[in-house]
């Protein structure tokens, strides 16, 4: 007997059973039974699999917000924060502990007029901003959020773009020097 591992149309594998030495009749309700079995089995492998990628897409967020780049910040609906992680806060010297249950706008400047700030996002899904902490150059995004357990906030995620932006002068700075060289030439007319 033979019975498919089949997920989303497509076989995955077989469960085999034989029977060594005498014949063997399978009745109905042991085909039902190996049909359970069956999918058992390729729900096992399926949560198996999407647990390694669920991992592996941790190890991917954690590694990106310990390399200095990202700092997440989440608040309920008053702005009071709940959760601040991420190396980038270090470099704002922003210690995670002390800012827990603050007003995010005794934190960030940007925040300062939260009502304003929720203002904009009601007319957007999310908020993006530039702006200029500490001298680093930072995008902020502001985005709601409600979970399942009806939980309600903000996610504010900070993001070091100051290399993107040297390098964004740098092409300006480029473009501009071939501009001034170029009108500077004479052309020959043929």
């Amino acid at each position: 007997l033979i019975i498919p591992l089949v997920y989303e149309k497509e076989i995955k594998g077989s469960l085999c059973f034989c029977s060594i030495g005498i014949t063997q009749s399978w009745n109905e309700d042991y085909l039902i039974l190996c049909r359970m079995l069956s999918d058992i089995v390729i729900n096992a492998l399926e949560r198996k699999r999407k647990s390694i990628d669920i991992h592996k897409f941790n190890q991917l967020i954690k590694t990106t917000i310990d390399a200095n780049l990202i700092a997440i910040l989440s608040t309920d609906l008053e702005g009071k924060i709940n959760l601040a992680t991420g190396a980038l806060l270090a470099r704002l010297d922003i210690s995670a502990n002390s800012v827990f249950g603050k007003r995010i706008g005794n934190v960030i400047e940007f925040f300062t007029d939260f009502d304003s700030v929720i203002a904009r996002l009601n007319h957007n899904e999310r908020l993006t901003e530039e702006l200029n902490i500490k001298n680093i150059s930072i995008e902020l995004q502001f985005v709601a959020y409600q979970n399942r357990a009806q939980d309600a906030g903000f996610i504010v995620t900070l993001t070091d773009i100051s290399d993107f932006k040297h390098t964004q002068e740098q092409v300006i700075k480029q473009h501009s020097q071939f501009l001034a060289i170029f009108n500077q030439t004479d052309y020959l007319t043929f």
